[in-house]
This record gives C-alpha cells, structure tokens and sequence, in this order.
C-alpha cells in the first residue's frame, strides 16, 4: 500500500527520530542497564540449577536496526497507532514505550530440555521481586507459527523502556536464525517457499536428535581421573591460553595428562582443592639432578626430537604446578619423569623387548651403547605421548 505524503513525513519522522545519535546512545545505556539486571539474575540461576543444565553466563542483545525498525514501523502501522506530534523528544519517548523489541535479549542454555526450566526460574525469581525496575510479562504465547515452543517474555524498565527477553537453546539459537532469515524474512510469494519449509522441518528434527545425543554425552557418569583432568583444565585454561598464545589447548592437555599425572596426580588433585575453596596453591620449587648424566642426555634428546612449541605449551601447563628456574629446567623436569615413571615399567613390555630374550650376558652392548638403546626407547613413549609435536628429522 502507497503511503500518503502526511503518512511518508510521519514514518520518516519516526527513522529521524529513532537514527538520531543521541537516541542510539540512550537506547545503548538502557541496554546496559537491563543487562545488568538479567545478569543478576543469571548469578541467581547458576545456584538453582544442577550441574548437568549449563548456561552461557553472559546474556546476548541487540537494539533493532534501523533498517528493521523502518520496516516494522510499515508493517505493524505504527504510523497511525503511535502518537506522532512532530516533537522529536515525543517521538523517542513513544519509541521507547511501544517498540516492544526495541531491545532484544537472549539467555542461551546448552540443551533444549532446559528452556523451559530457566523459564519457570525466571518467573519464581520475578515473583519474589528480584528485579529492579522491570515488569514482565509472562502472558506471551509460547508456540510459534511453525508449531515450535519459544520461551520469551516482553517487559518494561523503569516504566518507560520495551525489550523482549528469549530463553533458547544453543541448537535451537541456531535453527532460529536459519529460519528467520530464509522463510520469516523472505518473500512470502518465493515459489520454493514449500521446500524451504520441509528442509528447514527435517534440519530442525535432525538438530532435536542432535542434541538428545549431545544431552546423553554430557551426562554421562564421568571417573574420578575424568573430573581431575576436566578440572584442572578448566580452571588453567585461561592462563595457558595467554601464555601460549592459542585457544586450541585440547591436545596439549591430553598430551599433558598423558604424561604427568601419574607422576603429578596429588599436586593437581591439591590444585583443584585450592582453585574450588578459594584459598592460593603453594607452587612447588622442582629440583632436578643436573649432575645425573643420563636425564641432561635425555633432556638434549628431546630437545632434538621435538619442536620447542610444544614443549613449550607443556611448559605453561607445568608451571601452574611448579615453579621452573626456566625452560631447560622444565625439560630435565620432563626427562625425569619420563624415565622414573616408564623405565622400570618398558623394561617387562613385551612391545619393546628384543625378539632374542634369550641372549648370552655377552651378547649385550657396553653400558654406553645400553643406555643410548635405553633412551631410544623412552623417545618413543615421549612421541607416543606427543603424537602431534614430534617432527620427522628435526
């Protein structure tokens, strides 16, 4: 329908109104604020829900943009239902009232299980009157066109702001936009719109199953070796990351676990005890016999062997742990451990003992040649442990 000319001024009076930057800087504190609030409310949450329902601890938002607050201002009339008198301050007012997504938050939970339990939260805790200056609106229908639940509410701040407040699933986060994008927002008249429809039906069952499966890998009963790793983990990540200079620590965790914890079991166990009650871990001064001659050769071994990054991240690991006088003392650390932990233990393995286990006392090598062959060995337990740092002819 082809607006009029007064209907053409008011709509562009609502844009000018809505871009002026000013506004947009109002608009972003009120953001701020409500954040704030619903933060409040996530730290509540965390103490509500059991282990196994996990949430993003920050809420996502966004304020309409003004390519869609034109476009919904046409669709939904706001011309001719708004008071629009010509003053800009009036306009912004009436904007902040009545757009009722004008700001758009969203609490992300990992599986979809979940959605409705963090909805039922959000309204006990809005029923005790832990909010300031929000009123919601727990009214809203949750069942959209296509049939699928969504949890949302629309609220108030201060009695002067609209937002709207969803609660979905990583997955379902997922499909949504998807959907939004390729059938809410495309042309109604599209003439494969039916098959954008099926497709999107079957990924969205396809995504449900997905995160069935997920649910049954996360919760899934964990050993006792399991949690210390996953703990100790999780709470050096942070600065492992920064020391390294990479977020893709997986492996180097593994490869460290792999090779330390038998020797390092109860000072990572100590570890995770002082990171869960809050009180500092005493780091350990690690000593190594600098005079043993067969760890330095080995410590020069690995040195040769593998490249120094890697070592380096299981350096940063280490030294969560110890206290090093510096990198050449984390590997004779790692040389150490190496042999007291698998040279008692490689020599009854039937995979590394010579196939003549019958050799005469002089068959054997001199002590030098033995201790060479004996370290050789101890390298291919360090590549089995570092399947990915070792490099073929450094």
């Amino acid at each position: 329908m082809q607006m009029t000319n007064t209907a053409n001024e008011k709509h562009q009076q609502l844009v000018n109104a809505f871009s002026n930057e000013a506004f947009q800087k109002e608009i972003n504190q009120y953001r701020h604020d409500i954040e704030q609030e619903l933060g409040k409310f996530i730290e509540w949450l965390l103490t509500q829900l059991e282990s196994s329902q996990l949430i993003f601890r920050s809420p996502e938002s966004r304020i309409k943009s003004k390519a869609g607050f034109s476009d919904k201002i046409s669709r939904k009339d706001y011309i001719h239902n708004w008071q629009i008198d010509g003053n800009e301050r009036n306009i912004q007012n009436e904007i902040l009232k009545k757009l009722p997504d004008l700001i758009g938050f969203r609490i992300t939970c990992f599986f979809m299980k979940d959605e409705e339990i963090i909805y039922e939260k959000l309204k006990l805790y809005y029923t005790e009157n832990k909010f300031q200056c929000i009123h919601l609106n727990f009214d809203e229908k949750t069942t959209q066109k296509n049939g699928h639940k969504i949890y949302k509410v629309s609220g108030h701040y201060q009695d002067k702001v609209s937002f709207e407040l969803q609660i979905k699933s990583a997955v379902h986060n997922i499909w949504g936009e998807v959907e939004h994008k390729t059938i809410y927002k495309g042309s109604q008249f599209a003439i494969d719109l039916k098959q954008r429809q099926t497709i999107t039906s079957e990924v969205f069952n396809i995504l449900s199953a997905s995160d069935q499966q997920l649910l049954s890998l996360f919760t899934h009963k964990y050993t006792e070796q399991d949690l210390i790793c996953g703990l100790f983990a999780e709470k050096t990540r942070r600065h492992v990351a920064e020391a390294s200079d990479t977020e893709y620590l997986a492996g180097h965790y593994k490869s460290f676990f792999d090779i330390f914890l038998q020797a390092e079991r109860d000072n990572i166990a100590a570890f995770i005890a002082s990171s869960l009650s809050g009180t500092p871990y005493a780091k350990t001064t690690v000593e190594v016999d600098d005079s043993c001659t067969k760890i330095l050769l080995f410590a020069d071994n690995i040195k040769d062997t593998f490249l120094e990054y890697y070592l380096q991240v299981q350096y940063n690991i280490s030294q969560e742990l110890h206290d090093f006088s510096g990198y050449d003392a984390f590997i004779q650390y790692l040389a150490s451990t190496i042999i007291s932990t698998y040279s008692s233990s490689d020599e009854e393995d039937p995979d590394i003992i010579e196939d003549d286990a019958f050799s005469e006392p002089e068959d054997f090598e001199d002590e030098g040649a033995s201790d060479s062959k004996g370290l050789d060995m101890l390298l291919i337990v360090l590549k089995d442990k570092l399947p990915d740092a070792f490099k073929e002819g450094k």
